[in-house]
């Protein structure tokens, strides 16, 4: 089990979690930001980016591309790699392929809660504007099924990641944090 909580209301929300259930039986999460995008700034992103003849995008493949989603994914936990397989089955996601490889060197793909995530660009790829155009194109994609505002979740310490949904017009609304359940072993 999965809490999010905004940070003002955490010692709160930590303390009734922790009457019902042992402490030891929860794990608290560090803060987070809760970034906010409307379909009208979205509406307003263009996507003009040149990409080199070698690189394409293409849809994500849940039987091809989950392990190395979860891989990267800096929530990854025991049973994350199925969340990220079933969260590109049913709710999509993009690659960035170099032609003649299986594997994308930047990806994104949308949660459980049908917003952007997942975001990640190889290491060896980055600081060629890849990540801002996989969160644009994704963007786009959820805003032509959907026409929603969206919100997606930045680690506090990803101060690379903030300035991107900073520069795409995203808001910070409100730091949250995350409280699981452990699952206890039998």
């Amino acid at each position: 089990m999965l809490l999010m909580c905004d940070d003002n209301l955490y010692e709160m929300v930590k303390t009734v979690a922790c009457q019902k259930v042992s402490a030891t039986e929860w794990m608290f999460a560090s803060h987070e930001h809760a970034m906010l995008i409307t379909k009208d700034k979205i509406t307003k992103l263009e996507i003009n980016e040149k990409l080199p003849d070698d690189l394409y995008v293409a849809p994500l493949d849940h039987k091809k591309h989950a392990e190395i989603v979860n891989a990267y994914w800096f929530m990854q936990h025991r049973n994350s790699l199925e969340l990220v397989r079933k969260c590109i089955e049913f709710n999509g996601g993009i690659g960035l392929f170099r032609r003649g490889q299986e594997a994308p060197i930047s990806w994104i793909s949308t949660n459980e809660f049908l917003n952007p995530g997942f975001l990640y660009t190889m290491e060896s790829e980055r600081g060629h504007g890849y990540g801002q155009m996989m969160l644009k194109l994704e963007l786009k994609r959820l805003w032509n099924i959907h026409n929603l505002d969206f919100i997606t979740i930045v680690a506090d310490e990803n101060e690379r990641s903030k300035a991107l949904h900073h520069k795409l017009g995203f808001e910070s609304v409100c730091k949250v944090r995350w409280i699981a359940k452990v699952q206890q072993h039998l």
